[in-house]
């Protein structure tokens, strides 16, 4: 995310929720694997949109330092564990950051599962 101004996780939140983001994008990409491995139809590959949304929430709120749960409730991580609250300073900035990073893997989710399901009702012809 650019011009980042305020994080509400902590490191090892930011190693955890990438470590998920990019095991949730290996799972779509199993599942789409799985999928074009049967020939299924192609609307059966909206089956990678969850995965995908999950996989992009996880690495876009490691990217903006930002858990978008946290930021609903005006709480951010504290390093050796616990929450504490956000300052009003940090509250908009924080929320509009999570904001962002929802947006965007909604989008990304919708783009990538869009082409799954345009790809996977192409044939190649042998």
């Amino acid at each position: 995310m650019d011009g980042l101004v305020c994080a509400n996780i902590t490191l090892a939140g930011q190693r955890r929720r990438r470590t998920g983001g990019v095991a949730a994008l290996v799972a779509a990409a199993v599942v789409a694997a799985g999928l074009a491995s049967r020939h299924a139809p192609s609307l059966a590959y909206l089956a990678v949109f969850p995965f995908v949304l999950g996989g992009a929430f996880g690495v876009l709120q490691a990217r903006a330092r930002t858990c978008v749960a946290l930021a609903r409730t005006g709480r951010a991580e504290v390093e050796g564990g616990g929450t504490r609250a956000l300052r009003d300073d940090e509250r908009g900035t924080v929320q509009r950051q999570a904001r962002g990073v929802l947006w965007k893997s909604i989008g990304i989710a919708a783009a990538v599962t869009l082409f799954a399901v345009v790809a996977g009702g192409l044939t190649i012809s042998r």
